[in-house]
């Protein structure tokens, strides 16, 4: 997150803008982040044993590099191509496990630098004939400036899926945090596939017009609830054959609040994106976060445990829709 810097975000708007500056707002974008891979890099070092050093070196070079041209894969839907490289990857990754048997974390982490280095390689030979000339003069001040407010919302966003989560773990024992973090985990998974969904669509939502987007999301609200259902029954058969846990009913019924505001908002983000008001869904989405803990400290203090901080989650979920259909009308449609 900290290395990314809401990099893909902001690159997806301004490559949909202005196509013919594709090249150079990505040297600038790669250029002018790498203090921050920098940054994290130094933190791994101060934070993680001397044995894992190298394989974060390898890790995160290799996200930064993945994230950046994982921006022209979305843009230019070489989405099969991606497909290829992380399976590629990945089943590298199971064979080496099959192979040498890691016995502890460090040399199963090792394993993983060894997946990720491959798919920076793969990506890397994938763009190379595209013409980028990555160069230190690309340097810009004025880009983070911009991604600013991209960072804030992918930073406030992951703080309101894990606050419940942060909740548990204090006030909780072990066995209740591993069956928290199951259920809600199944939940986040749901909910990032309205963002998978909407990746071959992204650049040419940004280049309709309100009425149109308008139109799509009407019909994304409709097939959401469906969608959604049967996703958390997919869910409730997993958890009860795979895992052996049978969740009150009330978990799912409040899974579903805490899902559809990803569905039921996905346009009315891309609308705002549009129109540069991204600092707005920062102060909602923070709004949220606030009515998140709140909530579900509370209903956790009366008893209710984990039930009451899903309930919570739910609570501020619903809040954040009913916060949008506050914004006023002219806000969406000013572009």
């Amino acid at each position: 997150m900290i290395y990314s810097f809401g990099n893909k975000e902001f690159l997806l708007k301004e490559f949909s803008k202005t196509p013919s500056k594709i090249k150079l707002l990505f040297n600038e974008a790669f250029t002018s982040r790498l203090p921050f891979l920098f940054l994290t890099m130094l933190g791994a070092v101060i934070l993680y044993p001397q044995s894992s050093h190298l394989a974060f070196m390898i890790l995160l070079l290799s996200g930064y590099v993945c994230n950046a041209f994982s921006t022209l894969v979305i843009y230019n839907k070489n989405f099969s191509t991606a497909i290829l490289i992380e399976l590629l990857a990945f089943s590298v990754f199971v064979s080496l496990i099959w192979i040498s048997k890691p016995s502890t974390i460090v040399s199963l982490f090792n394993l993983f630098a060894i997946q990720y280095g491959l798919k920076m390689a793969l990506y890397m030979l994938l763009i190379k004939n595209m013409g980028l000339q990555l160069s230190p003069l690309n340097f810009s001040f004025h880009y983070i400036k911009k991604t600013v407010p991209f960072f804030l919302i992918g930073l406030i966003g992951f703080i309101n899926t894990k606050v419940d989560l942060f909740l548990i773990i204090y006030f909780e024992k072990n066995e209740t945090i591993a069956l928290y973090q199951i259920i809600t985990n199944f939940f986040i998974m749901v909910q990032s596939l309205s963002v998978i969904i909407s990746l071959p669509f992204t650049k040419h939502i940004y280049r309709l017009k309100y009425d149109l987007l308008l139109k799509i999301e009407n019909r994304i609200r409709l097939f959401a609830p469906l969608f959604i259902t049967l996703c958390l029954l997919f869910t409730y058969f997993i958890i009860v054959l795979v895992y052996g846990f049978n969740f009150n009913a009330l978990f799912y019924v409040f899974g579903f609040f805490i899902i559809f505001p990803s569905y039921w908002l996905l346009i009315r983000y891309f609308v705002l994106f549009k129109n540069g008001k991204e600092m707005l869904i920062s102060k909602i989405s923070l709004i949220s976060v606030l009515i998140n803990f709140m909530s579900s400290l509370v209903l956790l203090k009366l008893g209710y445990g984990m039930l009451g901080v899903i309930a919570g989650s739910a609570l501020a979920s619903v809040a954040t829709v009913f916060m949008f259909f506050l914004i006023k009308k002219s806000t969406y449609e000013r572009k």
